[in-house]
């Protein structure tokens, strides 16, 4: 090697990078070597030779016991320039893993699921890899510093993203909450969670997704995207797990918005309505010019005069219809007011009345206006109902007619 830097700094180019050659093949973990050879590849321009260079055995599939981290960085960025995306993401994630744990078995992720620092998660890591005792390369050389290699760590996530690599990605994002060197730092830790929590989402990792939006709201308890976000996953997984969640969150928050609306509507999904009017009704008291919560409170009504053994039916529909009058009024004469009211009649079966407030919506503008006017245009399920309404009476042309005017792509 000091024949190599001798030959380098005599302007012996050739003869040096032969040396370098030669320390490389009797000693494949000595990256200074490397690291030299690709730098004189690169002052002649040769920047995929000086990649190529920098790849270690390791990356390889040989089993080696060291991997030079400044070789395996340098080697990022020479592939970043070169783009050549798919080598530059093996190498990258490698890198990333000189800082983290690899996740490998369902175990070593319920234990990074399971406790909330950083510090919990390495301890309970450490003593699952003593268990398998499953040989590790060991890194070599000067650390990195965090903000170039919170770079990395980003640019390679976002590639994988862009790939739909969404399993690979969900692993690289749950082994960077075992990373000492992001959770340090309290906006690269948020990331990394937020990172985690849409990592698992994209990969239908429901179970997992769950666990993390609960700890987003909870830190976030005000942030409306936050618990649309926890809608979403919820309503993604089809389980019921968030209904003591949010009961339980709704002691400590009496007078959430959020958790007032979530458990009116586990109530009306599980059938006990009289809690769900409860809860709908705590919110009108406080808002008693919301749309939402007071079409919330006359559709319970609708729900419990349809229930078989219900008493006072009429009285609960005549409550319920005047709540949804009183929707009407302060949504104003809009698509989705006439729709919404439409179906309580539909429901309830008053066809011909439903007939007409269907007819109204499919008049009736739209409310949401701009680019996703059509993703929120009820055109086609208003038709769907009223030609589901024809086919019951027999007047199967204009069934016909609705579904090919309004359903048919």
């Amino acid at each position: 090697m000091k024949y190599a830097d001798c030959l380098h700094a005599l302007s012996h180019v050739k003869e040096a990078m032969t040396a370098y050659q030669k320390v490389i093949e009797m000693a494949p973990t000595y990256q200074e070597a490397r690291l030299a050879l690709s730098n004189i590849l690169l002052n002649k321009g040769k920047i995929a030779e000086a990649a190529s260079i920098l790849k270690q055995e390791y990356e390889e599939g040989k089993e080696v016991t060291t991997l030079g981290i400044d070789a395996l960085y340098q080697r990022c960025r020479l592939l970043q320039a070169e783009k050549r995306w798919d080598e530059f993401i093996q190498a990258a994630v490698l890198l990333q893993y000189s800082h983290c744990y690899v996740l490998e078995t369902e175990e070593e992720y319920s234990a990074v699921m399971a406790n909330q620092t950083s510090k919990r998660r390495n301890e309970a890591l450490r003593d699952l890899k003593a268990q398998s005792k499953k040989p590790t390369p060991e890194f070599i050389g000067s650390k990195i510093c965090v903000s170039d290699m919170w770079d990395i760590f980003k640019l390679v996530s976002n590639k994988l993203l862009e790939q739909k690599r969404f399993e690979e990605l969900q692993c690289l994002s749950l082994a960077g909450l075992t990373s000492t060197m992001f959770m340090k730092n309290t906006e690269m830790a948020k990331d990394c969670e937020f990172q985690a929590l849409l990592s698992c989402f994209f990969n239908c990792n429901h179970y997992y997704a769950y666990l993390l939006v609960k700890d987003l709201v909870i830190k976030n308890i005000n942030n409306p995207k936050a618990w649309n976000l926890f809608c979403l996953i919820i309503t993604r997984s089809q389980e019921s797990r968030h209904n003591r969640f949010c009961l339980r969150l709704m002691m400590k928050h009496q007078d959430h918005l959020a958790l007032g609306f979530l458990n009116g509507h586990n109530a009306m999904i599980s059938g006990t309505y009289k809690h769900a009017l409860g809860e709908y009704m705590c919110i009108l008291k406080e808002r008693p010019n919301d749309s939402f919560a007071t079409f919330c409170v006359g559709y319970t009504f609708i729900h419990m005069a349809c229930q078989k053994f219900a008493t006072k039916r009429h009285f609960l529909a005549l409550q319920g219809f005047v709540f949804l009058t009183h929707y009407l009024k302060l949504k104003g004469e809009c698509q989705e007011a006439y729709y919404n009211i439409g179906r309580a009649l539909h429901q309830l079966g008053m066809k011909d009345m439903a007939i007409q407030y269907y007819k109204k919506a499919l008049c009736a503008p739209v409310v949401i206006k701009g680019p996703d006017e059509e993703v929120f245009n009820l055109k086609r399920e208003i038709a769907y109902n009223l030609s589901l309404i024809y086919q019951a009476t027999g007047a199967l042309d204009l069934a016909y007619m609705y579904s090919r005017k309004y359903i048919v792509v």
